[in-house]
């Protein structure tokens, strides 16, 4: 449920940031641009929720239990990576002590942020075990899940990319 949780509410930030005007001139310039991938990136998150309580929810047990699990293990892959990533770039360039400007708006802690990340990416692969021990679904949904989810990803936002130019 946590998982849950975090998804509906990181949701609200994008349509909070859609409809509040960002102060950051770089996103006022680029608006579109902006515009397509913040709805874009808070339909995701709306699915991250239907995927957490697809996990535990009676509804979700009429769904193909591979599916589920698979969405829930890619879930939790890319919240993961994108958090380790961070991390790594953060200590590359020394900048654990430095703030973050989030979404144009949000100056926060650069480890606050990383953080933001990582407990939802292993809130979801707890879901993803628990889900996969309950329904016994098999070790190939983690690879599926944890390899295809970010690929899926990366095409989405490199064809949302190529549409904008």
């Amino acid at each position: 449920m946590g998982a849950l949780v975090w998804a509906l509410g990181f949701a609200t930030v994008n349509i909070y940031l859609q409809f509040a005007f960002p102060s950051d001139v770089r996103v006022q310039l680029s608006w579109p641009e902006f515009t397509a991938v913040n709805l874009s990136v808070a339909a995701l998150k709306v699915l991250g929720a239907v995927v957490a309580l697809a996990t535990v929810t009676r509804w979700g047990r009429r769904l193909p239990d591979a599916l589920v699990s698979t969405a829930a293990w890619g879930a939790a892959a890319m919240l993961l990576i994108y958090s380790g990533y961070g991390a790594v770039l953060l200590t590359v360039q020394g900048g654990w002590a430095q703030t973050l400007n989030a979404g144009g708006t949000f100056t926060v802690p650069a480890w606050g942020y990383m953080l933001f990340f990582l407990v939802p990416g292993v809130l979801f692969a707890l879901a993803a075990a628990d889900h996969q021990r309950r329904t016994g679904t098999r070790f190939t949904t983690v690879l599926l899940g944890a390899l295809g989810a970010p690929l899926v990803l990366a095409a989405v936002f490199l064809g949302l990319s190529a549409a904008l130019v």
